[in-house]
């Protein structure tokens, strides 16, 4: 399994071989096994689209 761990205007992007799952940074901070994300997507783009949007929602 490949993983990648990135940040974008202090969400973390956690990329798991071809799914993009998106944690706030509180979100983050609460461990593996305990955090939920706020979104996952099968493409980077559509993960900063969907954080760019999020403060609109």
């Amino acid at each position: 399994m490949i993983t990648k761990v990135t940040q974008y205007k202090g969400f973390k992007i956690h990329k798991e071989n071809d799914n993009y799952i998106i944690y706030t940074k509180e979100e983050w901070s609460y461990g593996k096994g305990i955090r939920q994300p706020e979104w996952d997507t099968n493409s980077e783009s559509e993960a900063k689209s969907f954080i760019d949007a999020y403060n609109t929602l």
